[in-house]
């Protein structure tokens, strides 16, 4: 080989190798693409605790009619169960932007990543919220009467001792 030719192949082999350390610098930050592995596994967890809970409040609900017909606020659960999974489903919209953020990969998309991230975490944890809100709600009238005939005793007791 000629020195003209190894000139050339060494200025290629120092273009491509400077090309390379550029472009491998140009990633998101290893934090941000944790946060985001992070917040799809949550937002998977959140999804399915939604569905046991909607499940359990149904199956409560269905056992005691009368129960749950009595309560004015028992008939609004669904809807509220159902904005729930509304919040869940937006919030899985911000984790497919994440996702293509995070394929494409640059170091100048974490200021947006962290945007939406913190927008997904607010739509998540307000969904689980409302969602744990209801599923106590049921909880706590299915207890009440479960405890109903004490309760009663107690006040007749109480009642009893205020009279006498």
């Amino acid at each position: 080989m000629s020195r003209n030719t190894l000139r050339f192949f060494t200025v290629v082999l120092s273009v491509v190798i400077a090309v390379l350390a550029v472009s491998a610098l140009d990633r998101l930050p290893s934090s941000v693409r944790a946060q985001i592995d992070s917040e799809r596994v949550a937002l998977h967890s959140a999804r399915t605790q939604l569905h046991a809970e909607r499940d359990q409040v149904g199956a409560q609900v269905q056992s005691d009619p009368a129960l749950f017909g009595a309560l004015p606020f028992g008939g609004a659960w669904p809807g509220r169960l159902d904005r729930a999974a509304s919040g869940l489903d937006s919030a899985g919209r911000d984790m497919d932007e994440l996702t293509r953020l995070e394929k494409h990969n640059r170091h100048s998309d974490a200021a947006q990543a962290k945007s939406v991230l913190e927008s997904e975490r607010s739509l998540r944890t307000r969904a689980r919220s409302d969602a744990d809100a209801v599923q106590k709600e049921a909880a706590h009238w299915v207890d009440a009467k479960n405890h109903l005939p004490q309760q009663v005793q107690e006040m007749e007791h109480a009642y009893h001792a205020i009279h006498v």
